[in-house]
């Protein structure tokens, strides 16, 4: 099977009812209700051309031309989720108006449920598609505006990180701060590959990081941790992609407990995209390698919108992690992305 031809296949190659030439069509489904939506966002076909460019070295000849199609139709969508000022963030949804929530019902009718530019899809898009050092720069800048106790405190994180000037995952003025480890590990992956002058807040970041993985959180409390993610094995996956690639030493010291939770939860897995993710995740770090089976499925969600997890009230914290008030994202290109790493690597 050429994977990357599937892949190649599954980009819209001419405008559709939801979806723009260059895309990757998703979907946004609830846990508990009979609700599927195709949702264009900006977010999957980001992270594809990111990961797939990050294996250009494995690739053929063929294989590169093919690459650099997707990457050229997939450029053309970026200026849409892109806000009119300068520095450049990104927002997971069009920024046209009511463009949240797209296709829905009811959701997509109130403003109060549109979502402000966020760290991630920026992250995300610069990783995808290359911006000048200014804008980088620029970037870093506007991130100190909404760092954890810069105007705000994080209300729904344990008490041992409020005091750090970590980033926050959103860039909204009145929207509360928010630490996602998956968030900030992508976050610091751009900082490192661009060589960008370190400070306080990205200390501050990895302190955090460090803490997630020293108290083992990301087996033990993954929502708090990553509310936008909580799959423990996706958490594994963004740590590792970050320590895997650039030398820190603070997380380093904790490579041979990584190693062993990898491994012991990739042996009570039964989900076969889990297990892909996890088998790359120990390749990262050096570990032995597992074998993995191709998926009989590629449906895995990947990204999680909990409509309660910024907020600090004590009872919405405790609601916060049922998946009623959960959406999910699936990208059957981006899950196929994953096994062509995971063979790669």
């Amino acid at each position: 099977m050429n994977l990357l031809q599937n892949i190649y296949n599954l980009q819209v190659k001419t405008p559709e009812k939801y979806y723009q030439k260059g895309m990757f069509r998703s979907q946004r489904t609830h846990p508990c209700l009979p609700i599927v939506r195709e949702d264009d966002n900006i977010f999957f076909t980001a992270q594809i051309v990111f990961i797939l460019q990050s294996l250009a070295k494995y690739f053929s000849h063929e294989d590169r031309k093919l690459l650099e199609e997707i990457t050229n139709n997939a450029l053309e969508n970026y200026s849409a989720y892109c806000n009119t000022s300068e520095p450049r963030t990104y927002n997971f949804w069009q920024k046209k108006a009511s463009m949240h929530f797209p296709n829905g019902f009811l959701l997509r009718k109130f403003k109060k449920f549109s979502l402000p530019d966020d760290v991630d899809d920026t992250a995300m898009v610069y990783l995808a598609h290359a911006h000048s050092a200014e804008e980088l720069i620029a970037f870093k800048e506007k991130l100190i505006l909404h760092t954890n106790n810069a105007k705000l405190t994080v209300q729904n994180s344990k008490k041992a990180y409020k005091h750090l000037k970590a980033y926050s995952t959103w860039l909204g003025k009145k929207m509360p701060v928010e630490l996602d480890v998956c968030v900030l590990c992508n976050l610091m992956y751009l900082i490192y590959k661009h060589e960008l002058p370190l400070n306080v807040h990205d200390a501050d970041t990895l302190l955090f990081i460090e803490g997630v993985i020293a108290e083992r959180e990301y087996m033990t409390d993954s929502f708090r941790v990553a509310p936008t993610y909580i799959d423990t094995a996706i958490i594994l996956y963004h740590i590792t992609r970050l320590m895997g690639t650039f030398n820190i030493p603070s997380l380093d010291i904790y490579r041979d407990t990584l190693i062993k939770d990898i491994t012991a939860l990739f042996q009570t897995s039964k989900d076969e995209m889990q297990r892909v993710i996890l088998s790359t995740s120990l390749l990262r770090l050096g570990g032995t390698r597992l074998k993995v089976d191709m998926p009989k499925s590629f449906r895995f969600n990947w990204f999680t919108a909990g409509m309660l997890s910024v907020y600090g009230n004590p009872i919405l914290q405790k609601m916060a992690p049922n998946s009623l008030f959960h959406f999910k994202f699936n990208c059957e290109a981006f899950n196929l992305t994953l096994v062509l790493e995971n063979s790669l690597l």
